[in-house]
Order: C-alpha cells, then structure tokens, then sequence
C-alpha cells in the first residue's frame, strides 16, 4: 500500500509580484522533488526486476540443464542393458550355425516323423503306444 501527497505554494489573488515569484520558485522545487523521487522509486524497480529475472534466467537454465541430463540418462540409461544385447545377439550369431536346423541337418522331430507316423507321433507326444492299446508297437 502506498499514498502520494502533492503540494503546492499559492500566493494568493492581491499578492505581489514578488511573492508570485516566490511562490513559483517554492513549485519549482517541489516539483523537482517528487521528480527526483519518482526516478529513484523507478530505477529500484528497474534493478528489483532486472535482479528478479537474472534470478529467473538462472534458474530456468539449470532447471534446462537438470531436464537435459535426465533426458539423456533415459534415453541412455540403459546403456548396459543394451551392451548385453548386443553381446546376446554376437553369441546367437556365433551359435547359430551349429544348431541342427540352422546348419541344414534335421532336427529330432523331423527325424522321428520320417519314419511311421503312427508310431512315431506317440513317440513325439512322449506316451507309449503300448500302455494305451496293451499291444506291442512294430519296430
């Protein structure tokens, strides 16, 4: 809250000249007064706004900063997990061709239903021909 009083020297109707002069020069310093006082009250709040916003430069700048390094961190964060799967995917690649299917051979499925289908898909689903029927399965 503020207030703001103004004053000013009246000489009156039947005065003098010399007391109308006087009575200017009495404005003309008050006057220059509250100028001066106005420019002070405007150059402290120039320099409180010119504080407030370097406060507020700095302080978006290391907030950019602290967003620009977790940004980073997520996005290479996982840095690790990504050097194992590489290494997985080098180790797959170095297994690949010695897996059966892989290297052109027949995997064990295929071998087993090479033969009779019937007697090769118990063999496939793990159950004996033989407990189910009672009856020997032909070799």
């Amino acid at each position: 809250m503020s207030a703001r009083g103004h004053f000013y020297a009246n000489a009156g109707q039947d005065a003098t000249v010399e007391a109308r002069v006087e009575a200017l020069e009495k404005n003309v310093g008050v006057l220059s007064d509250s100028i001066a006082q106005v420019q002070n009250e405007m150059d402290k709040k120039s320099r409180d706004h010119a504080e407030q916003l370097k406060q507020e430069q700095s302080s978006r700048q290391r907030d950019h900063e602290q967003l620009s390094m977790r940004l980073e961190a997520s996005e290479t964060g996982g840095l690790h997990i990504s050097a194992v799967g590489a290494m997985l995917l080098f180790v797959g690649v170095v297994i690949a061709p010695r897996h059966p299917r892989l290297a052109g051979g027949q995997t064990d499925t295929e071998r087993i239903c090479a033969g009779d289908v019937r007697r090769n898909i118990w063999q496939v689903v793990g159950v004996r021909h033989e407990r189910i029927n009672r009856r020997p399965v032909p070799t």
